[in-house]
């Protein structure tokens, strides 16, 4: 495992001003090696899509949610496979800067 997590996520919203209906997709990889030859190989740990849960009214708003759904994923999928690594991490571990810095997983 190369302890690398990527995410992308993108959204879209129609120009309706009554509805302000969006919707918001994320992909989420971890990067990883093949055995035999070594090359870099990414798996696809989870995918979202779903309608936003507030009204958007602009291109920015609608992708500064779907950043922000990614990102509140992303905690609590990494925090997950860094257990998975390190074992279990109890609540003043998880809020310690000091054990979040020693082993934490990289982002890129």
């Amino acid at each position: 495992c190369c302890r690398i997590v990527e995410c992308h996520a993108d959204s879209g919203f129609t120009k309706e001003q009554e509805s302000g209906y969006g919707v918001l997709g994320a992909n989420f990889f971890r990067a990883g090696r093949e055995r035999h030859t070594g090359t870099q190989v990414w798996h696809l740990l989870d995918s979202q899509c779903r309608s936003h849960k507030l009204v958007t009214r602009s291109t920015f708003s609608s992708e500064t949610l779907a950043v922000t759904a990614a990102a509140d994923e992303l905690v609590a999928m990494t925090l997950t496979l860094h257990e998975l690594v390190f074992g279990p991490v109890s609540s003043t571990q998880h809020r310690s800067t000091k054990s979040s810095r020693e082993r934490r997983l990289r982002f890129s």
